[in-house]
């Protein structure tokens, strides 16, 4: 399990949080899925902004999450993508 809590966390325009696991050869065959907990008192996400988690079973615990500026495309987002390829071994 990886746990992060902090009082406030805020994203600039076009940053990125990667909040994944810390090494891609934690997902050889053998290895047991990570649970990734994130609690932010506050989360400010500016146009283009992105909190992202890959492979990884994901809760966000937020108290006041804010996003700012843009819609659509640009929007800030949670984003979460599959594992990493398997370290060839």
């Amino acid at each position: 399990m990886q746990a992060v809590s902090i009082d406030t966390k805020v994203l600039g325009p076009g940053e990125q949080w990667d909040v994944s696991a810390p090494a891609a050869e934690a997902w050889g065959p053998t290895a047991l899925p990570l649970y990734v907990v994130l609690n932010v008192r506050r989360l400010v996400l500016h146009p283009g902004a992105a909190v992202v988690v890959r492979g990884a079973a994901f809760s966000l615990l937020c108290q006041e999450y804010h996003c700012l500026g843009a819609v659509g495309a640009e929007a800030p987002q949670v984003a979460i993508g599959p594992a990493p390829p398997a370290a060839a071994g």
